[in-house]
């Protein structure tokens, strides 16, 4: 029987292929940096605390100019209830800055829930 090890040199590589060989994983042993994922964890929660912070802050400002009925009222009520309308408001070259921004946040919220939701989450 031909032998199809790949050769290593003793390092990292080595010891990952001495590891996968133990069938019953006895040998498989790894930190678990319980304190630096946690550490994450709580930036994550801080971020999106910053975020959702921001995210009411532009929700009270459409409430009062929906209420008041500004010049932009309509747009306002209707972005916020169509996400079409709403990308295509922020799409648009020309107007206000306000889609802008409330998309770049929407698009920022979405991306860090997604980072915080695949985080390793520590067995506590």
């Amino acid at each position: 029987m031909a032998n199809n090890a790949t050769p290593y040199v003793t390092g990292f590589g080595s010891f990952s292929s001495f590891l996968s060989s133990d069938k019953d994983r006895t040998t498989v042993v790894f930190k678990r940096f319980d304190k630096l994922a946690l550490r994450d964890l709580l930036y994550y929660q801080s971020e999106l605390a910053a975020l959702q912070e921001q995210q009411d802050r532009f929700d009270r400002e459409d409430a009062i100019e929906v209420k008041q009925m500004t010049a932009a009222w309509d747009e306002i009520r209707v972005n916020a209830r169509d996400w079409t309308s709403f990308s295509d408001a922020a799409k648009r070259e020309s107007g206000s800055e306000r889609w802008k921004e409330r998309m770049e946040l929407a698009m920022r919220i979405r991306e860090t829930l997604k980072n915080y939701s695949e985080s390793p989450f520590p067995s506590l």
